[in-house]
């Protein structure tokens, strides 16, 4: 199958990020993208407003995506806002697939570090969610998840191929070594292949989870497949299962804990 990662920039404004997705989706698709993938937080950019008011928006950015998903007749995988029943929100990695119900992972581990509290502002989500796109499983996290090995191995052994893990990534010392390092890590730890789609580099001061660039697509035994750098641009890719299969059977890590 072959994949695209789409590392762009959005901001605070919802109908030109959604213009953003829907130009490089097109584009994906028309060079024989079958699932596409978006950083967190396409939908609104982190620092850039009131992540509230983004998320009341949800249902409309949802049902856009699903039509132009339907139109063209690709996966996407998109990060969003959406309600929280309190005063917070979700950070949700939208999954639309042709002519289905959408699925929704709300990330699970809140970046509460390096004096950032995303808890502040965003509910913790507590699912675990797979799905099926024309022959492969795929797993969804979503960045500061990617700390986290046991969510990638429990991903794994429900039969995940590839996970994906859409991400906004916050600049800052070792930042970059540390998101590199952390992807090939986690496709080590669960055996699959990693789709780790970042936000683009954007130096404009801010401390709020802006990105770093970097997007790659990591084989089953660590190995960069491609890799962008920090600009923005649009990452190919073909994935082989039979390398999955190869890996677990010659480093067998998912029985082990």
């Amino acid at each position: 199958m072959k994949v695209a990662l789409c590392q762009i920039n959005s901001s605070g404004d919802i109908d030109s990020n959604l213009a953003l997705v829907e130009e490089n989706v097109r584009t994906a698709a028309a060079e024989g993208a079958r699932l596409i993938v978006f950083p967190e937080a396409t939908m609104h950019a982190f620092g850039a407003g009131p992540l509230t008011g983004s998320a009341a928006r949800f249902g409309w950015f949802t049902t856009a995506i699903q039509s132009l998903v339907d139109d063209l007749s690709v996966a996407v995988v998109c990060g969003c806002f959406r309600p929280e029943e309190g005063e917070r929100v979700y950070n949700t990695a939208l999954i639309a697939r042709p002519n289905e119900e959408p699925l929704l992972y709300d990330k699970t581990h809140l970046y509460d570090a390096f004096g950032f509290a995303e808890s502040d502002t965003v509910a913790p989500g507590e699912n675990v969610v797979t799905f099926d796109w024309e022959g492969i499983t795929f797993g969804v996290a979503i960045c500061f998840d990617i700390r986290f090995p046991a969510l990638f191995k429990k991903m794994a052994r429900a039969g995940a191929q590839a996970i994906i893990v859409p991400t906004s990534w916050t600049p800052g010392e070792q930042k970059v070594y540390h998101w590199r390092l952390l992807s090939r890590a986690r496709a080590l730890d669960s055996a699959t292949f990693i789709l780790a789609t970042d936000q683009a580099f954007l130096d404009d001061g801010r401390t709020d989870p802006v990105g770093v660039g970097y997007s790659s697509v990591i084989d089953p035994l660590g190995q960069v497949v491609a890799e962008l750098e920090q600009d923005e641009g649009i990452l190919y890719a073909e994935l082989d299962t039979t390398a999955v299969e190869k890996a677990r059977q010659s480093l067998p890590v998912l029985g082990a804990d």
